[in-house]
């Protein structure tokens, strides 16, 4: 979801369309992710089970306000009924606690730096 809200505003679409943006999801950089297997690889740790996750939640419309602070225009947003889920989970995020406490491994990018990444990526 999140690329394609970058991508609208990286093509300075003045519209999108989208589902249901009063949800909130535990959105997390692939390079958090990425440093995290490394440390479980670097770790003692055998055959555990972690959730690989920011261990904060943000809504998607506030990523939208997020973006058009950093795009410096809005974007009018369109919610079409077929990208609605019937049973929708308004709130979603993971819990973090056992990686950082078992590795040391924790998120260092924040969702604003990681959409100003993506939106000023080459």
């Amino acid at each position: 979801m999140i690329p394609k809200i970058v991508s609208h505003f990286r093509a300075h679409k003045l519209n999108i369309e989208l589902g249901n943006i009063d949800v909130s999801r535990d959105f997390s950089d692939v390079r958090d992710i990425a440093k995290s297997y490394v440390d479980l690889l670097e770790s003692d740790v055998d055959s555990e089970v972690f959730n690989l996750c920011s261990g904060n939640v943000h809504s998607l419309s506030s990523i939208i306000e997020k973006m058009e602070k950093i795009a410096g225009y809005s974007i009018e947003v369109s919610v079409n009924p077929d990208f609605v889920r019937a049973n929708e989970i308004k709130v979603l995020g993971g819990d973090n606690s056992k990686l950082l406490a078992m590795t040391g491994s924790k998120p260092t990018l924040s969702i604003d730096q990681t959409l100003f990444d993506m939106f000023h990526a080459n």
